[in-house]
């Protein structure tokens, strides 16, 4: 799986937002066009701001820089539906870990709630189907699809049943 430019798609949102060269610093291009469209609004604005980083600066650190200036536009741009790559900064992670979907999010960063530190998403409880409930949405309570949701889910299933680790060696796996 990959991004564009052939690079790896566990680091397509870092390479979307800065420029990696190989034994060179990584720059933030968004924060570069912001500065080139106004340089004195930006440097008043973001008077200790660093926009760019040591070559061998780590993913996690870009990550953060995302995090702490371009949240919305990292929402934008995990919210597009051909999107191949996994989801890097942690702060987003743990929100959809904690069953939060990406259009809550966008819609929370939007009215500038903090993402760090949500409590975990209100499921609203499944009624039981033989209490006489004639609720026809009884899958109310579930939380929307998500590959780290579904990952999290299947460890605690093999967890909780004890499944032995050689079931996927099975052809029905």
């Amino acid at each position: 799986m990959t991004g564009s430019g052939g690079r790896t798609a566990s680091t397509f949102d870092v390479n979307y937002f800065f420029d990696c060269r190989t034994n060179s610093p990584s720059i933030c291009k968004f924060c570069c066009d912001l500065r080139n469209r106004n340089p004195a609004k930006f440097d008043n604005k973001y008077l200790s701001h660093t926009i760019q980083y040591s070559k061998n600066t780590a993913t996690s650190t870009l990550c953060l820089h995302i995090e702490k200036f371009h949240l919305l536009d990292y929402l934008d741009l995990v919210l597009q539906k051909d999107r191949d790559w996994p989801i890097q900064v942690k702060v987003m992670k743990d929100c959809i870990t904690n069953s939060y979907s990406l259009q809550e999010l966008k819609s929370l960063v939007n009215r500038g709630v903090s993402l760090k530190n949500l409590p975990p998403h209100p499921i609203i409880p499944t009624p039981n189907p033989g209490s006489g409930d004639t609720n026809d949405d009884h899958r109310s309570g579930t939380p929307p699809f998500s590959i780290a949701i579904f990952h999290k889910s299947l460890v605690n299933f093999i967890i909780a049943d004890d499944q032995s680790l050689q079931v996927v060696e099975c052809k029905e796996f």
